[in-house]
């Protein structure tokens, strides 16, 4: 393992020893962090809405004001999720070297993807990533998920407008999301199904 330091934000990087032994040890560890991943951006994304929520009040377009304040069904909210777990994927791609990592991680990651859609159904993971293929920066891409993830909360055409207030959830995610990846390559094998 490898963690380096710059100013106050460490990062980790992966390194060859950290390669599952096995087929078993790899699916295990891959179910680790897609369900903590998964759980993570649930609660990041509650906590987005309900701010988003506080906020109706002052909002002075009534009809926006009312989207701002509006209660999520489990099919508008789980397809969000979705979107928003399989870019965390993709950005620690990103953040491990993308194309320059080693064959293995960059498998280990393809498989969190195929895994996600075991947690959440749809939308399907390689759905995602091609819809999200053309963008080209980190910031697009992010402003890019943020609307989508809009449009499935029922947003609808101010989609745009709320994307603001998700898209921190991708341009702040790197600590939270190399912590899981971290925990499911370096933790004992019997801690991850505790």
């Amino acid at each position: 393992m490898a963690e380096t330091t710059a100013g106050d934000a460490t990062r980790f990087y992966v390194t060859p020893a950290l390669n599952p032994k096995s087929r078993s040890e790899r699916y295990k560890r891959v179910h680790f962090y897609v369900s903590h991943l998964g759980v993570a951006v649930s609660a990041q994304l509650k906590e987005r809405l309900l701010a988003i929520r506080q906020l109706s009040e002052k909002i002075k377009d009534p009809d926006l004001a009312a989207l701002a304040a509006k209660s999520f069904s489990e099919e508008e909210f789980l397809p969000a999720v979705k979107e928003l777990l399989c870019i965390w994927i993709h950005l620690d791609a990103a953040d491990q070297g993308g194309d320059l990592m080693p064959a293995w991680l960059m498998n280990y990651l393809k498989l969190s993807l195929y895994a996600s859609d075991y947690l959440i159904e749809s939308p399907d993971a390689m759905s995602v990533m091609d819809l999200h293929s053309d963008c080209a920066d980190l910031d697009s891409l992010c402003s890019e998920v943020a609307i989508k993830a809009c449009e499935y909360l029922g947003f609808e055409q101010a989609s745009a407008a709320f994307a603001p207030g998700i898209k921190p959830m991708l341009i702040e995610s790197r600590q939270v999301r190399q912590k899981f990846l971290k925990d499911s390559l370096c933790l004992p094998l019997e801690e991850l199904t505790e």
